[in-house]
């Protein structure tokens, strides 16, 4: 939106931001179009090995 682009002075499109659950940025900004599926796709890579490190970690017999 309009507000953003003034906000972050970014003016191609299409662009891209990752924001942490803090409200920070946690990737970005990245602007065109290859630049925004890179972006996209190390954000999957990075969800799947948690959710596999979650996995293996519910997994994992616990220890008192």
């Amino acid at each position: 939106d309009e507000q953003a682009l003034s906000v972050f002075g970014w003016y191609g499109t299409p662009t891209a931001v990752l924001l942490g659950s803090d409200g920070l940025i946690a990737g970005g900004p990245v602007t065109g179009g290859p630049a925004v599926i890179e972006l996209a796709e190390e954000m999957i890579e990075q969800l799947v090995e948690a959710r596999a490190d979650a996995a293996v970690a519910a997994a994992a017999p616990v220890t008192a």
